[in-house]
């Protein structure tokens, strides 16, 4: 019915469309301004959506109780909490911990155990900008 080259022609096109979206996906995503109130409003409203990790890190870290290397591996998480946020990544550093959330292509939001704040990195080579809640 179809030759085998319009099926080919088809198929590319298809997949040139599909890499295209995702490409524009990233170059339309709106960027998060940490320097506005609505881009302030969004990183506080995801620093509160993780209090329930950083806390329960610092209870282990109190009790002196070996940090997980992985955030699966944290016991007493919501069911959802991971699925909800994939982009949360835990880094432990024996004594302390950072945690990262992915933004964008370039920017994160990070925790520091040590000094117990918040900030947010560009990704671009500007300096951290802290969150203050």
């Amino acid at each position: 019915m179809f030759n085998r080259q319009f099926v080919l022609l088809i198929l590319a096109i298809g997949v040139a469309l599909g890499v295209g979206c995702i490409k524009v996906g990233y170059i339309f995503y709106a960027k998060i301004d940490p320097t506005s109130e609505a881009g302030l409003t969004k990183l506080r409203s995801l620093i509160y959506s993780f209090s329930p990790v950083v806390e329960k890190l610092h209870q282990l870290e109190n009790s002196q109780k070996e940090l997980p290397d992985h955030l699966e591996n944290l016991n007493g998480l919501p069911e959802h909490f991971l699925t909800t946020f994939p982009l949360l990544h835990l880094s432990n550093h024996g004594e302390s911990f950072t945690l990262y959330y992915k933004l964008d292509w370039d920017s994160s939001l990070r925790y520091d155990s040590l000094n117990r704040s918040w900030s947010f990195d560009p990704g671009d080579g500007n300096p951290e900008i802290r969150i203050r809640l």
